[in-house]
C-alpha cells in the first residue's frame, strides 16, 4: 500500500472503531460538497491529513458519494489511482459506510469546497458545529464565530486554498491528487481559464513533492509559476484527466443527471413566508443535441423520474461541452454551454426550514415559472438566448414552456437556452437563482 492509502485505511479503521465505542464526537469530519468532484475529494483528504498529521486533531475525510457511484467520474478514479489509492476505494470513508438514521455520529465538521453544512448532518445532531471552512464559492456568511480557519476567497480550485496552509511535509500521493484537482479545474493552468495566482503558486509548491517529479524529463528549473502550463507533465496530466472527465457516452440520462449534482433549499417569500422548495442543479459534459438524440426514448421520462425521486420543484441541467464542428482561433473546439430549466407542478414543499418534513402546501408553478424565466433571461451574467424545443423533436405549447407531445408530461414546465457567457458556471447560476427565488437584490 502507498503511504496515502495506509493513512486513509488506518484513519478510517480508528474512526469507525471510535464511533462503535460512542466516541465519534472526538473527531472532526472533513467533507467536500455533495457533487463529489475531484476538487472536493482532494481538498477533504488533504485538509483531514493536515489536521490529523500536522496539528494532531483527530480528523477523517468523508465522501458524500456512495462508493459504487465513484464509477460515474472516471477522472476521479484515475487521479486516486495515481495517488496510490486502491482500485476498490475501500480505504475511503464514504456515504453509506455507517448507519446514520439516528443522526450523524460526529458533531464537529470542517467544510471544504462549500461553505454551508447540509441539514442532513445537523438533523438529530443538536451539537453539530462547523469548526473550519475552506472554499472558493460565494460566501453565505455562516460560521463566522465557530470556524477557524475560515478561508473563503476566489481561486480556480479549492485544493489550491488547502495547499496555501503549507504543511511542512506531504506524501507524494497527496501532492499528486491535489495537483490533479487543480489542473482539472483550471484547464491545465492555461491562460483564459479559471487559473489564478493562488493556483499557480500551489502547483509550484506541490510539483516537486508529487509523483510527477519522478519523470525523467522533469526539471526543478521549470518551476516558475508563469510557465507551469508549459511543463509536459502538467499538460499530459491535464489532458488525460479532461479526456476521462468528458468520456460519458456509457452513461444513461439518470447517471448523467446525478453524476455532478448539487441540491439547494430556497425560500419563496413572495409566494408565502413559510414555503421553501428543493432545487437541483446538474452539470453535464455533453450538449443537448447529441444527448437527446442518443437517449430520446428516456431523456424526458428519466428527468421527470429524477425530479420526483429527489422531490424537486426545479431542476436546472447545465451542459458544458466542446463543439468539434466549430474551432477557435487556436484551432481548439469551441466551448459551449446550455441550460434547461424544468419546473414540476405539485412538488412537495418544505416548511419552516425543515428539510426532512414535507408538506402538502402547494405553490403556483405557473407564477414561479414566469418569475424564473423572466429574471434569468434578463441576467447580464448568464446572457441566455432561448431555444425552441422543436430542435429536439419536442413541440412546445403555452407561454410558460409547457410541452405537448408527451415527452414531458402535463405536470412539467420547461425552457431551454443557449448560454452566451460560457465562463459562467453553476457557481454563478446557483446564487442568481437563489436571489430570484428569495427576492434578494442582485
Amino acid at each position: 500500500m502507498s503511504p496515502l492509502s495506509q493513512y486513509l485505511s488506518a484513519q478510517k479503521a480508528k474512526y469507525i472503531e471510535d464511533v462503535r465505542r460512542g466516541k465519534g464526537s472526538e473527531w472532526t469530519v472533513v467533507m467536500g460538497n455533495e457533487a463529489g468532484d475531484l476538487d472536493s475529494i482532494a481538498s477533504s483528504i488533504a485538509y483531514a491529513w493536515i489536521r490529523s498529521e500536522v496539528h494532531h486533531q483527530p480528523s477523517i475525510p468523508f465522501m458524500q458519494t456512495q462508493r459504487p457511484d465513484f464509477h460515474l467520474r472516471a477522472e476521479n478514479m484515475h487521479a486516486l489511482s495515481l495517488a496510490g489509492v486502491q482500485q476498490d476505494l475501500e480505504e475511503l470513508f464514504c456515504s453509506g459506510d455507517i448507519q446514520d438514521d439516528q443522526g450523524f455520529p460526529s458533531n464537529s465538521f470542517a467544510l471544504v469546497d462549500h461553505n454551508v453544512l447540509n441539514s442532513r448532518y445537523s438533523a438529530q445532531n443538536d451539537n453539530a458545529s462547523v469548526v473550519a471552512v475552506i472554499d472558493h464559492h460565494e460566501d453565505e456568511g455562516k460560521y463566522q464565530d465557530t470556524a477557524d480557519p475560515r478561508i473563503i476567497t476566489p481561486s480556480g480550485s479549492c485544493a489550491s486554498l488547502v495547499t496555501q496552509l503549507r504543511p511542512p511535509f506531504l506524501p507524494d500521493g497527496l501532492a499528486t491528487v491535489l495537483i490533479s484537482a487543480i489542473v482539472v479545474d483550471t484547464q491545465g493552468l492555461r491562460e483564459g481559464g479559471k487559473v489564478t495566482a493562488v493556483d499557480q503558486d500551489a502547483v509550484a509548491f506541490l510539483l516537486p513533492l508529487s509523483t510527477l517529479a519522478s519523470s525523467p524529463s522533469f526539471s526543478i528549473e521549470e518551476m516558475a509559476p508563469d510557465i507551469l502550463s508549459d511543463i509536459p507533465e502538467i499538460q499530459e496530466l491535464a489532458d488525460d484527466l479532461n479526456e476521462k472527465k468528458m468520456s460519458v457516452s456509457h452513461l444513461d440520462t439518470r447517471d448523467l443527471l446525478r453524476r455532478d449534482y448539487k441540491e439547494y433549499i430556497y425560500s419563496l417569500p413572495w409566494a408565502s413566508p413559510e414555503i421553501s422548495i428543493r432545487t437541483g442543479l446538474s452539470t453535464v459534459p455533453v450538449g443537448f443535441d447529441s444527448w437527446i438524440t442518443k437517449d430520446k426514448e428516456s431523456f424526458f421520462s428519466s428527468t421527470e423520474t429524477w425530479m420526483a425521486e429527489r422531490e424537486l420543484a426545479i431542476l436546472g441541467i447545465l451542459t458544458s461541452f466542446r463543439d468539434q464542428s466549430k474551432l477557435t482561433k487556436n484551432d481548439r473546439p469551441k466551448h459551449k454551454r446550455e441550460i434547461m430549466l424544468v419546473i414540476r407542478r405539485g412538488a412537495n414543499t418544505v416548511l419552516d426550514d425543515d428539510s426532512t418534513g414535507d408538506s402538502t402546501t402547494s405553490f403556483d408553478a405557473e407564477r414561479l415559472a414566469s418569475k424564473v424565466w423572466s429574471e434569468l433571461e434578463a441576467s447580464d451574467v448568464l446572457q441566455l438566448k432561448r431555444r425552441d424545443f422543436g430542435r429536439y423533436g419536442l413541440r412546445e405549447g403555452g407561454e410558460n414552456g409547457s410541452t405537448k407531445n408527451g415527452l414531458f408530461g402535463d405536470s412539467t414546465l420547461a425552457r431551454v437556452y443557449k448560454q452566451k457567457n460560457v465562463t459562467a458556471t453553476r457557481k454563478q447560476l446557483a446564487p442568481i437563482l437563489r436571489d430570484i427565488l428569495e427576492n434578494r437584490p442582485f
